[in-house]
């Protein structure tokens, strides 16, 4: 009987010490996120429209790492740091006062976040702000031309991505795909340094020997660069590649179009059209139809680094017929698809 007595106050031991742990780790989880606010600031240009659809997707962007949750009140957070800006001789304030009122509010960290823009390009300038010491903690940039809400979330995506260490492109990480004894690049390249997120995806517009990108989505470019670039090849300051990553040589687009070697095919992914080539041995890269300003969607047009003479390079060209070589002016607007260095 006494035998029976102790193993059951053991189990019962047993037990407790388990329903402890849960309750510890389901504690500890809910500890793991952070709570933070959110504070955006922007220019007079910036409508309100554009500053709520900014704010929500910085929301978007910190909630779904699963890492940080929002304060309750953070709309009333905002209300008392407007109220306060309103009594400063300056109309601003400060990271300190508005950490010391996130921290009256319940967070740990304020996301503190400035919009600019300039014509059609809009800038997001985001940092994280520990109330505790008032320091930054984290920061992060982006910018890029906009022309509808889908433009506006990739660049604050950008930002948050740069803030948080993630990635809503990729930088030099494309593993590439070896095609005839050339590496290419699987995606495009989106802003400079990054490549899009994904094969079928436009990425940005480049004009010849310039690294300034141009929003592949936008048909009018009213600041747009009539000059007409200089320069015998594809500068290395200017290319706009990832690093490790370059603009493609005449002759390694040549490869590509090698037919014995390569094979070469009109696709559809995700109802974006595009040609597939293929190296019979190692794999394939899909480069998307993104077009040019005045033919979006229904060929595809690849810059290479080589001038074919002072106003004109020569380009990787193909429409649902066949890919081909050909000359484009320079001061036109192309896609990018780098191969490695």
């Amino acid at each position: 009987m006494q035998k029976t007595d102790k193993i059951r106050k053991v189990v019962v031991l047993l037990l407790a010490i388990m329903c402890a742990s849960v309750a510890w780790a389901q504690g500890n989880t809910d500890t793991e996120k952070r709570r933070i606010a959110v504070y955006l600031t922007a220019s007079q240009k910036v409508d309100s429209d554009v500053k709520r659809l900014i704010n929500n997707q910085i929301i978007t962007a910190l909630t779904r790492t699963g890492r940080y949750e929002m304060i309750e009140r953070n709309e009333a957070f905002v209300k008392q740091i407007d109220k306060e800006r309103t009594t400063q001789l300056s109309g601003r304030v400060s990271d300190d006062q508005i950490t010391k009122l996130g921290k009256e509010y319940g967070a740990i960290a304020i996301c503190i976040v400035d919009v600019g823009t300039l014509k059609e390009e809009l800038t997001v300038d985001m940092r994280m702000v520990n109330v505790e010491r008032a320091t930054v903690i984290r920061s992060g940039f982006a910018d890029g031309y906009y022309s509808g809400t889908s433009d506006i979330r990739k660049i604050v995506d950008k930002a948050a991505a740069d803030m948080l260490g993630t990635s809503s492109g990729t930088t030099g990480n494309d593993k590439g795909v070896m095609i005839n004894g050339v590496k290419w690049a699987t995606c495009n390249v989106a802003a400079p340094g990054v490549f899009a997120e994904k094969p079928e995806d436009a990425g940005m517009f480049y004009q010849w020997n310039r690294k300034k990108a141009w929003a592949a989505a936008t048909r009018e470019d009213t600041n747009w660069d009539n000059t007409l670039p200089s320069g015998d090849s594809w500068a290395k300051a200017n290319d706009p590649s990832p690093a490790g990553w370059r603009v493609p040589t005449l002759d390694e687009i040549r490869k590509l179009l090698n037919e014995s070697k390569v094979k070469r095919e009109w696709i559809s992914v995700n109802g974006i059209n595009g040609y597939q080539f293929t190296d019979k041995e190692t794999g394939n890269a899909i480069l998307p139809a993104i077009g040019d300003r005045q033919n979006r969607g229904r060929t595809g047009n690849y810059w290479s680094s080589t001038q074919q003479d002072r106003y004109r390079a020569y380009i990787l060209a193909f429409d649902h017929n066949s890919p081909f070589l050909t000359d484009y002016s320079r001061g036109n607007e192309l896609s990018v698809r780098s191969v490695a260095d």
